[in-house]
Parts: C-alpha cells; sequence; structure tokens
C-alpha cells in the first residue's frame, strides 16, 4: 500500500512537470552581397545575420510565455550587441480573450507580426522599408512595453483584435522602465479573415511625445508632437492559389504647436508566385514626406525588389534578391544579396 501511494505521488509530480511545456528554438543566417552606390565605389562582404534564441513555454492551461533574444552586430559599436526583442506573459480566457504583458511587436500592420526576427520564417532578406526597425532607422515604434487585450475568431469573419496600452516612443525601443512624465501609447488593430490565408487589417498608433525625446532618426524634438499613425494591409498568404500578396499602406501624422502637422507616407506592395518549387518575388517600395517634416529625416524613397526563394528543407531557406533603390539623400544604389537562413 505504502509503495503505491509513493509511486501515485510521483506520478502526479511528474503531470505537473509535463504540464509546464517550454521550447527553445533558434534562427540565424548568413549573407553575402554587393553594394553598388552611383558614383561611389562598390563594396562587398559576407555578414551573419541576427543569432535568434526564441522561448515558448505553457505554463498551464491558460498562462504561457513568449521570449526573442537577438544577438546582432552594431555597426555603431564595431561589436555584438544583445536585445530582448520581446518577453510576452500571456493568460489566455478563451480564442475570445486574452491578457498579455511585457514587450511586444507593436499589433499594427500585417508583416510586422506576421514576421518577426527568424529571417527563415520571412519571404524576402530584408523587411520593406516603411517597417524597418528602429535600430535601422525604422520610422515606426515597432517594439513596445505595455499590457494588451486581443482576440481572434469571432464570426464567420474570424474577426480579431488587439488592444495595447504602452510606454510610448519616449522611451526608445527598450522602455524597461519607469517615466512618469511621459505619454502612455495606445495602438490597436481589427482584422478579419473571410477566406483561408486572405486577411484584412485596419490598425493605428497615438502616442503624444515629449520635448526633449529623440526619433529613431536621431531628430530632437524641440516641443511636444503628437505622433499618430493609421495603417491599412491586405494580405493573402498559404491559401489554394499559386500566389501571395502582401500591400500595406501606412499614414504617419505629426503635430506640433509652432511647426504644424506633416505627414509621412508609406507603402509597399509583395507578390510572391508559389507554383513554383523555386519562387519568384517582386517587392515595391515607396515614401514620401512633406517639405516641412521636422520629426524625421527627410528621405523620400522608391525601390523595387525582385528575388528568388528556394526551400532546400522545412528548416533552411535560400533566397537572392537584387534590389534597385533611390533616395533624396543617397541617390540611386543598387544591392546584390544572397542568403541562407537556417531555423533550428
Amino acid at each position: 500500500m505504502k509503495s503505491s501511494l509513493i509511486l501515485l505521488l510521483f506520478s502526479v509530480i511528474a503531470i505537473k512537470s509535463i504540464a509546464q511545456e517550454t521550447q527553445i528554438k533558434g534562427f540565424n543566417d548568413i549573407q553575402v552581397g554587393n553594394l553598388n552606390p552611383a558614383g561611389s565605389p562598390a563594396t562587398h562582404g559576407f555578414m551573419v545575420g541576427q543569432f535568434d534564441l526564441f522561448i515558448t513555454s505553457r505554463i498551464n492551461d491558460h498562462t504561457s510565455f513568449l521570449g526573442e533574444t537577438v544577438f546582432e552586430w552594431d555597426p555603431a559599436t564595431n561589436t555584438w550587441s544583445l536585445d530582448l526583442e520581446r518577453a510576452i506573459v500571456r493568460y489566455s480566457f478563451s480564442d475570445l480573450a486574452n491578457i498579455s504583458a511585457g514587450k511586444f511587436h507593436t499589433p499594427f500592420g500585417y508583416w510586422n507580426n506576421a514576421y518577426h526576427h527568424g529571417s527563415l520564417i520571412q519571404p524576402t532578406i530584408q523587411r520593406p522599408n516603411i517597417v524597418r526597425f528602429e535600430d535601422e532607422g525604422g520610422f515606426l515604434p515597432i517594439h513596445q512595453v505595455g499590457a494588451q487585450l486581443d482576440g481572434s475568431g469571432i464570426s464567420d469573419l474570424h474577426i480579431g483584435y488587439n488592444l495595447l496600452l504602452s510606454n510610448g516612443q519616449s522611451q526608445g525601443n527598450s522602455g524597461g522602465g519607469y517615466v512618469y512624465n511621459s505619454s502612455m501609447a495606445v495602438s490597436w488593430a481589427v482584422s478579419m479573415e473571410p477566406v483561408d490565408g486572405f486577411k484584412v487589417i485596419a490598425s493605428g498608433h497615438d502616442n503624444y511625445i515629449p520635448a526633449g525625446s529623440t526619433t529613431y532618426q536621431g531628430v530632437l524634438l524641440p516641443e511636444d508632437s503628437h505622433y499618430k499613425m493609421n495603417n491599412l494591409s491586405v494580405a493573402y498568404f498559404l491559401g489554394s492559389l499559386p500566389f501571395e500578396i502582401c500591400v500595406e499602406y501606412y499614414n504617419i501624422a505629426n503635430s506640433m504647436a509652432t511647426s504644424g502637422t506633416t505627414n509621412l507616407g508609406g507603402f509597399f506592395g509583395y507578390v510572391g508566385f508559389t507554383k513554383f518549387k523555386i519562387i519568384p518575388y517582386v517587392v515595391y517600395n515607396n515614401i514620401r514626406f512633406q517639405s516641412a517634416e521636422k520629426f524625421f529625416v527627410k528621405n523620400d524613397l522608391d525601390g523595387f525588389t525582385g528575388g528568388l526563394r528556394y526551400s532546400v528543407s522545412a528548416k533552411a531557406v535560400l533566397k537572392l534578391e537584387f534590389t534597385r533603390e533611390t533616395t533624396q539623400l543617397v541617390g540611386k544604389q543598387d544591392l546584390l544579396r544572397v542568403q541562407f537562413a537556417i531555423g533550428f
């Protein structure tokens, strides 16, 4: 009898320990490329991409954790840096309502939340220009620390929603501490998927940013700014048709008391043809600023990318891209890249 009780006790402990399912995965990529700006000497060489450690843990039936930590080369300091990209504790009541807290990829658009830091899962080598990360000179608050309410699967249209209250842009993309004189930000998204693979998203971000803050392009704000972003995205991936599409438009309005309101318009369109084993794809990028821009570094951009993607296996992808873009500050430049991305 005593031995039976001991066996039962060990069985209960084992069941409880199994309930916490923790998985550690990772991503990395190697690139080789050639950059040829008009009127300047071409540069070329190899690059190690982000070394991404991705952790998920199911604590119990309702509680889970997601963490993403990236090691990447920082050209500004000429050394490797460590970034905590996401750290999210989530409590799920049901598919219709979940509460999360931590550091997020801000819930706007399609690309920003479908493709994170692991290059393996992204259909292209580079993120489209308007959704580049903050440390790449991006225009959007891609990472925010706060609390989120979200749900999905509402009605036959598969409606989903996200509402995030976060620290705001005055804390940059770290936001790891209290800043009492900073206005918090609100981000939201509403989506629907009426047909498998076809998704429509409307989203936005609203934040009052105090004077003295520095934007992601290094602009020191001389006065308070009201940053208001609206987005519309349409995407079709993994459907029955032999192609994939993502089209997104972002409008960012920044209002200052003495400078007035200026607008940035950012657009990209991606099309890939999935009928073939080697998938060809094209991307068009366009960013336009108003002449009186004060919040960002004004740098109008037009760019076109053509690429090929080949899945060596489920966890290894080879990509080839040629990009030609023209910017206001640099002029025309061509970039040829080859990337081998893996997951493990």
